[in-house]
Order: structure tokens, then sequence, then C-alpha cells
């Protein structure tokens, strides 16, 4: 039982690493992930955090500009990945 739970986790630890390598080694996937963070804080501002009363303004800045990230990372990463093919 106990080989089973460790071919499981080695499995995930083996995909969380390729992930994270990739991740490393392409600035425009980079760029996406941080996309993704600039969203999330975002929400944390809009959600909890009270620095000043221009938070919403901050929140959606992050937004924008998280968003921004995300689709032109993500768009610039599958053309370089459809030109490659060719």
């Amino acid at each position: 039982m106990s080989t089973a739970a460790n071919t499981d986790s080695n499995s995930r630890n083996e995909l969380l690493y390729r992930f994270l390598k990739e991740l490393r080694g392409s600035l425009l996937l980079s760029m996406v992930a941080i996309g993704f963070v600039l969203i999330f804080v975002g929400v944390i501002f809009e959600s909890s955090i009270t620095v000043s009363q221009q938070d919403d303004v901050l929140a959606g800045m992050f937004g924008v500009f998280g968003v921004s990230a995300i689709i032109g990372g993500g768009v610039c990463y599958i053309a370089l990945k459809i030109l490659h093919r060719r």
C-alpha cells in the first residue's frame, strides 16, 4: 500500500517539477503567471486590505495589468508554439 502512495506522490512531484521548469524557462509563461499574481493582489485589495480610500482604484489597476499580462503573454506564447510546429 505504501508504494502506491509513494508513486502517486512522486508523480505529482514530477509533474510540479516539469511545470516549474517550463515556467522558469519561458519569459512568456512567467508573464502569464505574474498576471495571475496581479489579479490575486487586486482581489485582496478589493476584499480585505484597507490601505487608503483608493483601494478600489488600486484593485482595478492590478486587475487590468493582470489581465493584460495574461492575454499578452498567452497569445504570444501560443503564437510562438504554432510557428515552431511549422
